[in-house]
């Protein structure tokens, strides 16, 4: 695990932006892309799940609101990048994904300006914060499209 997490954390902002890309591709109808989003989504989506996973046992000697962070940062990420590829592809259940999804990416994101957790992530904030902009606006537009 931690190997496919170190060499994926290298691609992972191209791999990010990618994905907004096949996003817009999609709604634009421009391209039939399925299979090729669902690629990327899942990539990413699996991504995420095993970096919240990896840095929660890398985090194991630190206190509980401290290891529990990573774990629920990663599960909001990739409920939210599923729900918006279920809602670009018009399937059923998008709303609540994408519902799950935003309300626990804000949650994160307000977590993140608790001092403990703040000084500990420090180094990773912008991305945290980047992330978290690119899918809730996604999502609130995807909500009112």
């Amino acid at each position: 695990m931690e190997k496919i997490v170190l060499h994926l954390n290298k691609y992972e902002s191209v791999l990010f932006l990618f994905w907004v890309v096949l996003v817009a591709i999609t709604f634009e109808e421009l391209f039939p892309l399925g299979p090729i989003f669902l690629i990327v989504s899942g990539v990413l989506s699996i991504y995420y799940l095993l970096k919240g996973r990896y840095d929660q046992f890398t985090l194991a000697h630190e206190k509980v609101y401290l290891r529990m962070f990573p774990s629920l940062f990663g599960n909001f990420s990739s409920i939210a990048v599923f729900g918006v590829f279920f809602r670009s592809m018009n399937y059923p259940g998008s709303s609540v994904m994408l519902n799950v999804g935003a309300i626990g990416l804000v949650v994160c994101g307000i977590a993140l300006f608790y001092p403990p957790i703040q000084n500990h992530f420090l180094p990773y904030l912008k991305k945290f914060y980047l992330r978290i902009a690119v899918l809730v606006v996604m999502i609130a537009g995807l909500t009112f499209y």
